[in-house]
């Protein structure tokens, strides 16, 4: 008798811890359907704003993209904290773009822009003090060059349009270090 009473409690602790097992799974299981349904409504097709920002470790913003005067510009920023490249839209001028690049110590900088307005494309590149050193203008006639010293005076333009002879375009390519002394 003392065994069939133990047997039976037996039986009934092991149907329990059944029906406790069972029972977890499925909470179990509703609530990871339950979590996988939330996070897949949580993940937007889209995500809107005037302005987004990327930020380094420290909280510095390091690139923006964002409207300036209506337009779309992304921004890239430097170690130093200055704005290194830019590639956007012409706001004055509608259908044209811009890519603007500059060095870390801002000592030199190359600027490409193509404007639908003027109908031409022009690359830029320039030294110290934002002085243009080079500037190439592609309009619809034919194409224009126009070199400038570091004092910003015109030393060289292709086509001629001054009294000033045009140099050869080998006296603007690096020489060997040899002949630089």
């Amino acid at each position: 008798m003392h065994d069939l009473a133990l047997e039976q409690r037996l039986a009934r602790l092991e149907s329990n811890e059944r029906r406790w097992k069972a029972a977890l799974l499925a909470s179990l299981a509703i609530w990871g359907l339950s979590c996988a349904r939330a996070h897949a409504e949580a993940q937007p097709d889209e995500c809107r704003s005037g302005r987004f920002v990327l930020v380094d470790s420290a909280g510095a913003e390091r690139a923006m993209l964002e409207l300036d005067k209506g337009q779309p510009v992304l921004r890239l920023v430097g170690s130093n904290r200055l704005v290194q490249v830019q590639l956007g839209v012409i706001a004055d001028h509608e259908g044209s773009a811009s890519l603007y690049m500059q060095s870390a110590d801002q000592s030199s900088f190359v600027a490409l822009a193509a404007t639908s307005t003027r109908g031409c494309s022009g690359l830029e590149m320039g030294g110290a003090l934002k002085r243009i050193r080079l500037n190439t203008n592609l309009p619809k006639s034919e194409p224009e060059m126009t070199f400038r010293n570091e004092q910003n005076q015109v030393t060289g333009e292709f086509p001629h349009r001054h009294s000033q002879t045009m140099r050869s375009l080998d006296e603007f390519k690096p020489r060997p270090l040899d002949d630089a002394r």
